[in-house]
């Protein structure tokens, strides 16, 4: 193994090689189980967020039918205000 000299010092630098491997290794490990929980948390805010869309989206029908109600209400008062002043005129 001492063909050129250097075995030791070759092997130094393997070992540091492999070692600096396995420690970006678990730094790999450790990002990605942080990657995994926030993909669950953001999974879970999506669902949230679907959630709310739909609570909105029948609470803005619901507002709708009751304008469309309210307008109907306020057009029928209106006719009775205006039939009233004509008949007032009339007299």
């Amino acid at each position: 193994m001492e063909g050129n000299g250097n075995s030791a010092a070759r092997l130094d630098r393997i070992e540091g090689i492999i070692e600096a491997l396995a420690t970006r290794q678990a730094i790999v490990e450790d990002e990605f189980a942080r990657l995994l929980k926030a993909q669950v948390v953001m999974a879970d805010s999506h669902a949230k967020t679907d959630a709310t869309a739909a609570r909105t989206a029948a609470n803005l029908d619901r507002l709708t039918e009751r304008v469309g109600e309210i307008g109907d209400k306020l057009n029928g008062l209106i006719g009775v205000v205006d039939g009233f002043i004509r008949a007032q005129g009339k007299e």
